[in-house]
Parts: structure tokens; C-alpha cells; sequence
């Protein structure tokens, strides 16, 4: 079986392991809460969400889709 390897976050570069979430997103661990051959986030075992300890995490989130115009305007 391949080991989950560790790798640097790319923004603050703490070290991290990927993971899935049981609906099968990818997902950043931090290293030293994830062994090398867990592959699954499971918080009960003490995983911890690199999104919730690395200080650029909102750098990475995807922008919400934005309205083409505005809709509350009256018709002209």
C-alpha cells in the first residue's frame, strides 16, 4: 500500500498530508495529526484540518459565483 507522504503546505509550509473526506474532496491534514497510511479525514481520531490552522487558508478558498447584474433594479 503507498504512504500518505508528507508535503509543504504551499503558502505558510507547515507540513501536511492529503486526505479525502468521506464524500471524497481532497483535504489538506496537518502532519503530526495523520499517520502515513490514513487516507481518510476522520476528526474522532484527532485529524486536524490544515484549513483550520494555516494563516493563508482564505487565500485558497474558491470565490463565490457572483450575479452578472444587478437584479433589484427597476425595469427601464
Amino acid at each position: 500500500m503507498p504512504l500518505n507522504e508528507i508535503e509543504l503546505c504551499r503558502s505558510c509550509l507547515a507540513e501536511i498530508r492529503w486526505t479525502h473526506t468521506k464524500s471524497g474532496a481532497k483535504m489538506p491534514v496537518d502532519a503530526a495529526t495523520i499517520g502515513p497510511e490514513e487516507f481518510v479525514f476522520d476528526p474522532a481520531k484527532g485529524h486536524q484540518s490544515h484549513f483550520a490552522t494555516c494563516p493563508h487558508a482564505s487565500d485558497w478558498r474558491k470565490k463565490k459565483a457572483r450575479d452578472a447584474g444587478d437584479k433589484t433594479a427597476a425595469p427601464g
